[in-house]
């Protein structure tokens, strides 16, 4: 091997390695910034169906919510960012109410 062409695989294993390092900040900065509020999803199966429900969680960030923000008498929101979903696989009953197979979304 020549000392042109180490010199050539060296500089293309550098290039390589130095984008592989700065693809997942690429990715990251095409989304946006991070979010407060986090996302979650949470599944379960419940008799032949699956039942999932995603949801953001609005951060509390070093405030007092509770007793301050919120009254106590009060339900703070559902959803911090979208509405909160609810995905059934099949039709079901929840309270008494037919609910039918698919995603329905509230606030």
């Amino acid at each position: 091997m020549t000392r042109f062409s180490l010199r050539a695989l060296l500089c293309r294993t550098l290039t390589l390695a130095l984008l592989l390092t700065l693809l997942p900040v690429a990715a990251a900065t095409a989304e946006g910034p991070p979010r407060v509020s986090q996302m979650a999803t949470v599944t379960q199966t419940v008799g032949l169906a699956q039942v999932a429900v995603t949801y953001s969680r609005p951060s509390v960030r070093e405030r007092k919510i509770f007793g301050e923000l919120v009254p106590l008498d009060e339900v703070w929101r559902t959803g911090a960012n979208e509405a909160t979903t609810l995905m059934v696989s099949h039709e079901c009953e929840i309270g008494g109410q037919a609910l039918a197979a698919g995603t329905t979304a509230g606030r």
